[in-house]
């Protein structure tokens, strides 16, 4: 990887959204191990057909690319989606799952969502609902601020 100390800011969507997989990576590899983690990385770039672009991150750096997310609100959501659902199929103890998803959310919380759109993705991908919707809206309340 080339250093350029005065390059030029990279706004791109793609880009982005593939810095967030590489930051989200760094916390799967802290609690799992490398080829776990390219395993998870891999299988998200492959689906959005996005390894030509990793390959241009990996060539200029992350550390380029400034926040640039979609204005189309169904791709932001697919892509919070799957930062938020990374760690889903690892199996891992609940401390670990709760840095990924601390990673993932922080990366998601950048994404700039509505209210109706964060209680949307918590509902999706980070706790099954109860039934009892008092406890339920108590928990969609402390999740809120996270995203």
């Amino acid at each position: 990887m080339s250093f350029h100390l005065f390059s030029k800011k990279v706004r791109n969507e793609e880009l982005c959204f593939i810095r967030d997989l590489i930051e989200l990576g760094s916390a799967i590899a802290e609690v799992t191990s490398v080829p776990v983690m390219r395993q998870v990385i891999n299988s998200i770039i492959n689906k959005y057909k996005l390894e030509d672009k990793l390959a241009e991150v990996i060539e200029n750096g992350h550390y380029i690319i400034e926040d640039c997310y979609p204005y189309d609100s169904t791709k932001k959501m697919s892509y919070a989606r799957e930062l938020l659902n990374a760690c889903i199929n690892i199996p891992l103890n609940n401390d670990e799952k709760a840095h990924i998803r601390f990673t993932a959310m922080k990366c998601v919380q950048k994404m700039n969502f509505s209210n109706y759109e964060k209680i949307e993705l918590i509902k999706e991908c980070l706790f099954t609902p109860t039934g009892n919707e008092e406890l339920d809206n108590l928990i969609i309340e402390q999740y809120l601020p996270l995203l």
